[in-house]
């Protein structure tokens, strides 16, 4: 601890500035207390279906990864519908469509790609599986 008599003309600052009381904070600092506590609060409120949702998107990548389209179709609809949102959902969903031998629900899996910017390692994963005449649909880079 610092000796009073080495600050000099500062030791008085001491005597004018008390410390803080618990309730004597700033209502700022309350109120950011409060915003913090609350976002937290709410955060792991949603975590328990974030975890879930995550489980079920690992589950359909391995079932699309082993070859079962139709167990993963089904489990990407599950994720669906809990986030309709899921990009890596619809990502996998369309390709677990393509992939599949049923090729009347081929379009389902180009509507569920609609909107989305796919990067080089998504498409792919897309290519080899979607049928020709709907790669003609897409823009690439190089084209713009």
């Amino acid at each position: 601890m610092i000796d009073d008599e080495a600050l000099g003309d500062d030791a008085g600052y001491r005597q004018e500035h008390q410390p803080l009381s618990a309730k004597s904070y700033p209502i700022w600092i309350i109120g950011f207390g409060l915003i913090v506590l609350l976002a937290f609060g709410y955060s792991s409120l949603s975590l328990p279906r974030h975890v879930s949702q995550a489980r079920t998107l690992a589950r359909a990548d391995r079932l699309d990864q082993a070859g079962d389209y139709v167990q993963a179709e089904s489990e990407y609809r599950t994720l669906l519908a809990g986030d309709s949102g899921s990009e890596a959902g619809r990502l996998g969903m369309a390709h677990a469509i393509f992939a599949d031998s049923d090729q009347k629900n081929d379009v389902i899996g180009l509507a569920l790609l609609q909107g989305m910017r796919l990067d080089k390692y998504d498409w792919r994963r897309l290519q080899p599986v979607m049928p020709l005449e709907y790669e003609k649909l897409f823009v690439t880079q190089e084209e713009r």
